[in-house]
């Protein structure tokens, strides 16, 4: 399971992580769940949390419970859930004014 967490500092968003996969009832503690950190940037930790089930019947309501226990244990110590990475649009400000409007047209006449 895949989850984005607003970037704060990674070894905290890891122990948090970690304590969410170590209250779950749900799934199989031997071998432990693990935790890995897979990127940073100016927004978001993308965090892995990877962890077994006894068996696949059980799948959905492990993740049920991981996805709720993640939402509590990151409210309860002031981490925010990030938008997804496809959601972020960068790039200059709007042109305001006159100088748009001649931006937009000066386009479109090289377009056609």
């Amino acid at each position: 399971m895949t989850v984005r967490i607003a970037a704060t500092t990674p070894n905290f968003v890891e122990q948090v992580m970690r304590s969410v996969l170590e209250a779950s009832t749900r799934i199989v503690q031997d071998p432990p769940p693990i935790v890995a950190l897979n990127s940073i940037d100016a927004a978001a930790i993308e965090v892995e949390l990877l962890f077994r089930v006894e068996s696949p019947a059980g799948w959905t309501a492990a993740r049920n419970e991981v996805i709720d226990l993640l939402y509590s244990r990151c409210k309860a110590n002031g981490l925010s859930l990030a938008a997804p990475a496809e959601s972020l649009v960068f790039g200059p400000a709007a042109i305001s004014g006159e100088h748009s409007a001649r931006a937009i047209e000066a386009r479109s006449s090289r377009a056609g």
